[in-house]
C-alpha cells in the first residue's frame, strides 16, 4: 500500500500534504475518544488502501449495499465542499448492533444509530481538532442515505484520495472515504501551521515551590475573613460533670410578706416567723389554672 501522504503529494504540494497528515492522525485521535465514551473502549484502525482516483473509476466499488454519510466542509470565507464517507449496510448493522430480520428495518435501523454515533464523533472533531482552523473551517452531516454513491459519483468531476480502513473492537467495520481535491485543499489551507509546533515542555519545578509563602500568606487572611461570616456561635459552654440543668426552670417564688405584721427584727434576734404561703402573688390556688 502506498503512503497517503506520498499520495496527497500527488494532488497537493509537499507541505499541503504534511499538513493534511497531521490533521488526519488527530482527527483520529478525537474520533477514537469519542467512540470510546460511546461504546466503552477505544476501537483500533487500521488503513487498507490509499490512491488518486477519478470518481467513475470507482463507481463500481459501491454496488452492495451500502450508506452515504455526506460531509459538509465551510468557513467563515464562503468556502465550501463535500467529502463521502461510505459504510457496507450489513457489516455496520453488526458494528452498531442493529441486526434485524428484515432487510428493510436493519438498514433503517442502522441509519438512524450510524447517525447518533457519527453526529458524537463530528462533535469530537469540530471541538478538538477544527477549531484550530484560521478560517473558522466547521464540518457538517447531510441526510445519510442508502445505497446511492454510484449516482453521487457520476456528478463529480474533481480527483479524489480513495481511502479504504477498518475500525474493531468487538467486531470490525469496513470503511471507505472520498475525499475531493477541492476539499482536501480548503483543508489544508484552513488548518496550515495549526499542528506544527510541538506541544511545550513542562516546566522544570523541581526547584521552584508549587505553592510559596506569599500564597500561604494571602490564603490564611482569607479564611479568616471568610471565617467571620461562616462559622457558627460558639455553643454553651455545658458543665463537664453532673446532669444537665432541668429546661427552662421557672424562678423560685417570693415570700408573701403580711402587710399588717410588724418591721422584722434584725436576724440574730427574729423569731423563727411561722409557715406562709408559697404560691406567687396573683397566683390561682387551683393547679389546673396554669
Amino acid at each position: 500500500m502506498a503512503d497517503p501522504v506520498d499520495v496527497l503529494a500527488q494532488l497537493l504540494s509537499p507541505q499541503q500534504a504534511a499538513t493534511l497528515d497531521a490533521v488526519g492522525r488527530r482527527a483520529w485521535q478525537a474520533a477514537a475518544r469519542a467512540l470510546q465514551v460511546i461504546q466503552g473502549a477505544e476501537p483500533s484502525a487500521a488503513i487498507r488502501d490509499a490512491r488518486l482516483v477519478m470518481p467513475d473509476e470507482i463507481a463500481g466499488e459501491f454496488g452492495e449495499p451500502h450508506l452515504a454519510v455526506p460531509i459538509e466542509l465551510s468557513t467563515d470565507n464562503d468556502q465550501s465542499a463535500t467529502a463521502y464517507l461510505v459504510l457496507p449496510t450489513a457489516p455496520a448493522a453488526a458494528y452498531l448492533q442493529t441486526e434485524a430480520d428484515n432487510p428493510e428495518d436493519q438498514e433503517q435501523q442502522t441509519l438512524v444509530v450510524a447517525f447518533t454515533f457519527l453526529g458524537q464523533v463530528l462533535q469530537a472533531l469540530n471541538q478538538e481538532v477544527f477549531s484550530k482552523s484560521s478560517n473558522g473551517l466547521i464540518l457538517s452531516f447531510d441526510d445519510v442515505t442508502a445505497n446511492t454513491m454510484a449516482g453521487t459519483l457520476a456528478g463529480l468531476d474533481d480527483a479524489c484520495l480513495y481511502l479504504t480502513a477498518t475500525i474493531a473492537l468487538a467486531r470490525e467495520l469496513p470503511l471507505t472515504l472520498v475525499l475531493p481535491g477541492t476539499f482536501l485543499d480548503i483543508v489544508a489551507g484552513s488548518m496550515a501551521g495549526a499542528f506544527d509546533q510541538p506541544a511545550p515542555a513542562a516546566a522544570d519545578t523541581a526547584d521552584t515551590p508549587l505553592i510559596t509563602q506569599e500564597d500561604l500568606e494571602a490564603a490564611e487572611l482569607l479564611d479568616v475573613e471568610l471565617n467571620r461570616f461562616d462559622q457558627p456561635p460558639p455553643a454553651a459552654a455545658r458543665p463537664a460533670a453532673g446532669p444537665p440543668p432541668a429546661p427552662n426552670p421557672r424562678p423560685a417564688p417570693r415570700r408573701s410578706r403580711s402587710r399588717r405584721s410588724p418591721p422584722s427584727a434584725p436576724a440574730s434576734r427574729r423569731s423563727p416567723s411561722p409557715a406562709r404561703s408559697t404560691t406567687p402573688l396573683g397566683s390561682s390556688s387551683s393547679p389546673g389554672s396554669r
